[in-house]
């Protein structure tokens, strides 16, 4: 029997083999890419243990894996779309599962469809376990707002919605299966960083519903961490989940993504916010979204996203520890 000083901070790391949620083919092969380069061996350290809730190259063996992404149905269609709902109702099932576990979990893709089920199997096992008064917040950082709807959409690219399910805007179509009845993330307790490449209906709803953001141009020149620490500190939050899609880096730092946007966030600035963040804040989920291995720079992808989950970890560890000496 171990006593609290000994026990290990458990770190679930959750594939999302789905890339039919996006233009570019490919980010389904992220997860297995990230464990083939070796990361969950180097994520591994004193005071956790980091192990794969899933195994990537399983899920890619099975019915909607490696063979359901060959020659993709187009954009919209019925078919296209029933890949990507199995695949965020198996990843909501998985993190509600890890949660109520105790563990820490690490969401790895993947497009971005998958924070509609990573945020919600978050706020579900939240529910289940701090009681249903919650609250949960959410840092993206990305230089899309994914927050289109099915009426609004341009692409009709799935991975360009989820943010319209967690927040409830189209509850109605209920475009990714998830049966909501109700918001995941309310409208005031998202945050958004690094955005540049906005869809006139996301402007429109960023603004209507009062979102608090801050795209890049109105980051040039100020400190990342103590502009993101201030604006978190408002707001009412129990929770914090953190999304990192990719390509809100510069593509310097990332360039294997789908969809890159010139004039990013700047990695090393990134890090230093999430070592403050850490520190400060309740943090359970943190994903790194969009990767895409067939495309070229995904060793630059790899080295970006071990570092950035280092960062994480270590803050995540020591948090534990911290509260496990106390208990």
């Amino acid at each position: 029997m171990t006593t609290p000083s000994d026990a290990l901070l458990q770190v679930a790391l959750i594939p999302y083999v789905c890339g039919a949620g996006a233009q570019t083919p490919g980010c389904e092969q992220g997860p297995l890419d990230f464990e083939l380069r070796g990361l969950s061996d180097a994520l591994q350290a004193s005071g956790r243990d980091v192990w794969w809730s899933v195994d990537p190259e399983a899920l890619l063996a099975g019915p909607y894996g490696s063979s359901a992404h060959r020659d993709l149905p187009p954009l919209g269609s019925d078919e296209r779309n029933e890949i990507v709902v199995w695949h965020v109702r198996g990843l909501a099932d998985r993190v509600e599962e890890d949660v109520r576990n105790g563990a820490f979990v690490v969401t790895l893709g993947g497009d971005h469809s998958m924070a509609a089920g990573s945020i919600t199997g978050l706020a579900r096992g939240l529910k289940k376990t701090m009681g249903a008064d919650v609250r949960l917040g959410l840092l993206w950082l990305d230089a899309h707002a994914d927050l289109n709807t099915l009426a609004t959409t341009p692409s009709k690219a799935l991975h360009g919605m989820p943010l319209s399910q967690v927040l409830g805007l189209d509850v109605a179509h209920d475009p990714f299966g998830l049966g909501h009845d109700a918001v995941v993330v309310a409208p005031s307790h998202l945050l958004y960083a690094g955005l540049r490449d906005l869809d006139p209906g996301e402007v429109d709803f960023i603004r209507d519903m009062n979102i608090h953001s801050f795209p890049m141009r109105d980051l040039v020149g100020k400190d990342l961490a103590s502009t993101l620490i201030a604006a978190m500190a408002a707001m009412d939050v129990d929770v914090w989940a953190i999304s990192l899609d990719l390509d809100g880096l510069d593509p310097a730092f990332a360039p294997a993504v789908g969809t890159p946007v010139a004039g990013g966030l700047n990695h090393s600035d990134v890090l230093q916010a999430l070592r403050a963040i850490m520190d400060r804040f309740d943090v359970r989920l943190f994903e790194v979204a969009e990767h895409n291995p067939t495309l070229k720079g995904a060793g630059v992808n790899y080295q970006t996203a071990l570092s950035t989950l280092q960062v994480v970890l270590d803050g995540a560890t020591q948090r534990f520890k911290i509260r496990s000496d106390a208990a």
